[in-house]
Order: structure tokens, then sequence, then C-alpha cells
């Protein structure tokens, strides 16, 4: 359980989303809609990562004792029923998109909450955010 909130949950992101609903200009009456949003956003980004700790759990237990995982490759090992010698190469790939993304998001949420905390606006669609 704590792997799935360390990866699922940002408190950026969640800060950020009050800037989201402002853009918008939700008020009191969208509030449903922005539930269902989110409950669907939450279930399908659990989904995922449970099926990623699952299927690591089902392919690596008994073959590998949990103190040999020192390195990115050796955690790949979850991958090589299905895409043999490429299973290293496909993870460490997801490994720097996944990096990559989160980076991005995080270099805009920050650049858009500094703009707006130094009264130079918090609308991404403005100059300095």
């Amino acid at each position: 359980m704590q792997g799935l909130i360390a990866t699922t949950f940002s408190v950026a992101g969640a800060f950020y989303a009050a800037y989201l609903v402002r853009q918008k200009g939700w008020s009191r009456a969208d509030l449903h809609r922005g539930h269902v949003d989110s409950v669907v956003g939450i279930g399908v980004l659990a989904v995922l990562t449970m099926t990623i700790m699952i299927t690591a759990a089902a392919v690596l237990h008994g073959r590998v004792d949990p103190t040999e995982l020192g390195s990115a490759t050796q955690v790949a090992a979850q991958l090589e029923p299905l895409f043999g010698e490429w299973a290293g190469v496909l993870f460490c790939t997801g490994l720097l998109a996944a990096g990559l993304s989160s980076f991005l998001v995080n270099v805009m949420i920050g650049g858009t909450v500094l703009s707006d905390g130094l009264g130079l606006g918090g609308d991404m669609d403005q100059r300095w955010p």
C-alpha cells in the first residue's frame, strides 16, 4: 500500500489542481463532475500500479532474493518472460520516460506557482508561467 500511495499521489499536483479548477471557471455546481474525474483518475493509476506490483511478485517470487535487487536491470527481470533480452532496455526506457515526464510537469507547476506568487500571473495562457 505504501508503494501504491507513493507512486500515485503528488502533493504538488494536488496543490496545482486548485489552479486548474480556477482556470476552468468551475463552481460548486461542477463539484460532482470533478469528483467523478478524480475517482476515475485515481482508479486507473491504482490498477496500473497494482498490475505492475502483482506481475513483479508473480515473476520474481522464489527466483530472486529481494536483497539481491541492486539495479534497475535486475528489477527488469520481471519483464523477461514477455520481452526476453530486451526487458532491461524496455524497463530502463520506461524509468527514463517516467522521470522526465514527472520532471516536466513539476517544473510547469513550480513555474506557475512562483509566477503567481510574484504577482506575474498564475494562468498558463499568460507569458510568465
